[in-house]
């Protein structure tokens, strides 16, 4: 058969390689050892599998293996990390320790591993889960003495699970699949007489599930762009299947069970569909999960990874290209590195503390020799991008315009908004909220703590005012983005503005 219509049901990464000579002792978690089936297919139609003969292992407290020196089995061949990779045998290590925890973590609902769902949206777990919940009690605290009647409760949950394989619909099918991954965690993690015939049966098992689980779905997962989720019951279906295929990426990348069988090659990993944030997948109501939902929604087109620093890295090349003199700012320098730009702080040429001054004095600031080219850069500039917008405070968006018109025109009120500059603001209007927002009266400097609490918010002893400190923190509340008429500033824009200023601010760990 010609080689690219045949696959070889085995996964071997290119800096693995085969060991000449294993030692009488070495650690599992070094191997580097290919599962018997490609990420996407999961498993071939057939329903049995013809395994080579790999000889088993004794295990010590400590992980420990003892292996002859010869592997007795072509199709069983086990290869491992090159010692001259010490990272990559690091990221074994720590991958199969993961893999190790997880039957532990079903003890728990709260615990359960980050590809099974805890079903807060049930009163009661389904019964794959809630048995597999029992059988890893049984585990936990198992002994010689009750590892027989162990090995017999997972062999009947198995042979349930064949019986009624038939009858299952696929969300059924994917919990067999779920709780037979922990099953043989379970088994790797142990070495007795039948170990090599546990594990031939489980994987076997395995294969079956998956074979039925695509000839119900036609596809293992599939991303929120592609096809999004209506309710939350149907988003956590669609979220454990895509956190299953990205789980068994990272065992196919460590464990290797060569059977000699065939199948189709894997797509392209690129095409993956990735889970989503921690706190979506922990949601425990529903108008909890709602409003993460919405938050991610809603911080979709500019979420991390969606493309905006290349779309405004294009942007600002096609202006410069027109010749137009283009400012990439960023409230912070992590923010500003990334489009290759600067901080407000620098662009303005100020310090931190000049922000705490009265207007008229931080409009003093920029006077003098040494502000010379600040100011001939503050003129000369056509556009202005400042990056990661919701962490600009109200206040100091409305410095940096009285500022700009002050310095590029001179005209008093008669000045045009911003001097005259056209202003690009990008990123997510509530994701960082700004750090200590309203420390000082921005017209006058005053300090927070000698401001007066109004029906209509907090005012300073000059009566500038009032702000509603939590509600008017952000950059799009402040005057100086109304004046800017960035964009559509209809009623309808302004309510959804409103909405966005009430939604709570996301974390950074929450970014996509």
């Amino acid at each position: 058969m010609p080689e690219e219509e045949r696959h070889t049901d085995s996964l071997c990464l290119d800096w693995a390689v085969t060991s000449e000579s294993l030692g009488a002792s070495f650690d599992f978690n070094d191997l580097v050892v290919g599962w018997a089936s490609p990420l996407d297919t999961l498993s071939s139609t057939q329903q049995t599998t013809a395994y080579g003969d790999i000889s088993f292992w004794d295990v010590s407290k400590d992980l420990q293996i003892s292996m002859p020196q010869r592997s007795l089995s072509a199709k069983g061949d086990l290869t491992r990390v090159s010692n001259h990779l010490p990272s990559l045998q690091h990221a074994s290590r720590v991958v199969m320790q993961m893999l190790y925890a997880y039957p532990r973590m079903m003890l728990r609902r709260q615990t359960f591993p980050p590809f099974i769902h805890p079903h807060w949206h049930q009163e009661h777990l389904p019964e794959a889960l809630g048995n597999c919940m029992s059988i890893a009690q049984l585990f936990a605290s198992r002994t010689p003495e009750t590892m027989p009647f162990l090995w017999k409760i997972i062999a009947a949950e198995q042979g349930r699970f064949r019986d009624k394989l038939s009858t299952f619909n696929p969300w059924e099918v994917h919990l067999c699949l779920q709780v037979m991954i922990i099953y043989m965690i379970m088994a790797m993690s142990e070495s007795d007489a039948d170990s090599k015939e546990r594990i031939a049966t489980l994987f076997e098992t395995v294969e079956l599930i998956g074979s039925r689980f695509l000839d119900l779905t036609g596809s293992y997962s599939s991303s929120e762009a592609t096809e999004p989720s209506r309710t939350w019951e149907v988003w956590i279906f669609a979220e454990s299947r895509r956190r299953m295929s990205c789980l068994w990426l990272i065992i196919s990348c460590v464990i290797t069970i060569e059977n000699g069988r065939t199948c189709s090659s894997c797509g392209a990993l690129e095409s993956l569909a990735l889970p989503s944030s921690k706190t979506l997948w922990e949601a425990r109501t529903l108008d909890e999960w709602q409003m993460e939902k919405d938050v991610f929604d809603t911080g979709l087109p500019f979420s991390a990874g969606c493309g905006k620093s290349t779309v405004l890295r294009t942007a600002i090349a096609q202006l410069r290209a027109a010749g137009r003199k283009v400012a990439v700012t960023a409230p912070t320098g992590k923010a500003a590195l990334n489009l290759d730009g600067v901080t407000l702080y620098s662009y303005m040429g100020w310090k931190p503390e000049d922000t705490k001054l009265s207007l008229n004095k931080l409009k003093g600031t920029m006077t003098g020799s040494s502000k010379q080219k600040i100011r001939k850069s503050l003129r000369e500039t056509h556009v202005l991008v400042i990056d990661e917008i919701s962490m600009v405070e109200n206040n100091f968006l409305s410095q940096l315009e009285a500022v700009l018109s002050a310095i590029r025109n001179n005209q008093g009120n008669r000045s045009p908004p911003w001097g005259g500059l056209q202003l690009i603001v990008t990123g997510d209007f509530c994701q960082l909220p700004p750090v200590d927002p309203f420390q000082n009266c921005w017209h006058c400097g005053e300090a927070q703590k000698k401001w007066q609490v109004s029906e209509e918010g907090m005012i300073c002893s000059n009566g500038h005012g009032p702000w509603e400190t939590d509600k008017d923190k952000w950059a799009f509340r402040s005057p100086a983005w109304e004046k800017a008429k960035l964009g559509d500033s209809s009623p309808e824009r302004q309510a959804i503005y409103q909405n966005a200023s009430e939604m709570p601010p996301r974390h950074p760990s929450r970014r996509t």
